[in-house]
């Protein structure tokens, strides 16, 4: 197959969007609780609301049992009023409130069910996320969740995740992580039944997603591992992990968070999952005022408010790449079959294809994609098969796809980011 048939069967097959209503890329954060109080945290989060970022804030339930061993284990918690109602009013206005562990320091089992129960009791449910504390001995595969040789490749054709899972038995860690937690001497319990640690039952009951420790240097965490959440039978106490890009604290958050950066995510039709303790350093005093450090905001103000992105908690960002793993898609050069295998509708599906191009839904619906070569498809309903042809189109080249694998030949998009890798080693370097 020459190369112009390989880019001219690229352009004819339709393409998934993982975002709804003809959104092109999605942004949002994750904030992990360490230092944190609301005289801090309230500059910043009145801005996210300012401009329209709606994002995920971990808490603690309660004060440890125990002295906490530096600043980073002490914060406010849920014992304290007015912190409850701010985050209240966050919660009201779209914003998603997780649990960074039940307390800063390790919780035994009894410990954790009354401090879930005490986070329902507040926010009208369990929380979906909980973002492990590194030293807690209650947290659930916590070295499992620090070793990227374990998670899924990113890549599709099986030459290349050979050589990839040659390279990951060679190399302690991948390439494609930024970096993993520091190993630690601590013994993590969470899913040892005859621990007092234990609570793995109750994880898989009440949390459906958890953090792991692996962090991106790429802004587009999406492109990074496109198997975002993701299982692994090595883990049945986790329904699912997630992976994230590295913000650490304020300097690595502005770095990351470039204009270069930004660009790609948006020309890329990518999805940002940044992981942050806006604890450290976002807050500074201006005219005997805390504020939000200038820079971040300029950054943050450079990725809100475009039309085409996507902007929601990280559990409805996961919610929503899940429900397209159980989308049957099979595409081809005349068009694409769907069914929708979940037990619930699929609603704002969005296609790209070519700018203008007419389809036809067999119940007699005509779609037209706009400028930009994009449909959306209101709603798909729970079981139902769906159908589009293109006026001239065949049935040639059927195979099912999931919906991050565009159309191309599977090896090249393999050296595509292999290529990539190079470079960006090449950079850093």
């Amino acid at each position: 197959m020459t190369l112009s048939r390989i880019l001219l069967r690229c352009r004819e097959q339709i393409k998934i969007s993982p975002y709804p209503d003809g959104k092109s890329f999605s942004f949002t954060i994750i904030d992990d609780t360490d230092g944190c109080r609301l005289e801090t945290i309230r500059p910043i989060y009145d801005y996210l609301m300012e401009i329209g970022l709606k994002t995920t804030k971990t808490v603690w339930v309660k004060r440890p049992k125990v002295r906490s061993l530096g600043i980073w284990d002490d914060g406010d918690t849920l014992e304290r009023d007015d912190y409850v109602v701010y985050l209240k009013s966050l919660q009201e206005k779209g914003f998603e409130i997780a649990l960074h562990n039940v307390s800063s320091q390790s919780n035994q089992r009894e410990d954790i069910i009354s401090g879930l129960e005490k986070f329902k009791e507040i926010f009208g449910d369990y929380p979906k996320i909980n973002v492990h504390h590194e030293k807690n001995k209650e947290n659930v595969y916590f070295e499992f969740a620090q070793r990227s040789d374990l998670i899924p490749a990113p890549f599709q054709s099986s030459l290349v995740m050979k050589l990839d899972s040659l390279s990951r038995k060679l190399r302690k860690f991948s390439e494609y992580k930024c970096h993993s937690v520091g190993q630690h001497d601590i013994e993590f319990l969470g899913e040892v039944k005859d621990s007092d640690y234990y609570w793995g039952d109750i994880c898989k009951e009440k949390i459906r997603y958890i953090r792991t420790n692996i962090f991106y240097r790429d802004l587009n965490t999406l492109k990074c591992n496109p198997r975002i959440p993701y299982s692994s039978l090595k883990t049945p106490y986790v329904n699912y992990w997630f992976d994230s890009s590295n913000g650490q604290d304020v300097n690595i958050f502005n770095k990351i968070l470039n204009l270069k950066y930004i660009r790609r995510l948006k020309e890329g039709k990518g999805c940002c999952i940044l992981y942050t303790h806006f604890g450290k350093g976002f807050s500074i005093l201006k005219d005997g005022q805390i504020a939000l450090n200038e820079e971040t905001r300029h950054r943050l103000a450079e990725i809100a408010g475009s039309a085409d992105g996507w902007y929601v908690p990280v559990s409805e960002m996961l919610d929503r790449l899940l429900s397209l793993k159980r989308l049957k898609f099979c595409s081809f050069s005349g068009g694409l079959i769907l069914k929708n295998e979940n037990p619930f509708d699929i609603k704002g599906l969005t296609l790209w294809t070519q700018p203008h191009e007419k389809y036809l839904e067999l119940g007699g619906q005509v779609f037209e994609s706009d400028d930009k070569g994009r449909i959306v498809i209101p709603l798909i309903k729970s079981q139902e098969i769906f159908n589009l042809l293109r006026k001239g189109g065949g049935l040639r080249e059927m195979e099912e796809v999931f919906w991050w694998d565009q159309g191309a030949p599977r090896w090249l998009l393999d050296i595509d980011k292999l290529i990539e890798k190079i470079l960006r080693k090449i950079h850093l370097d």
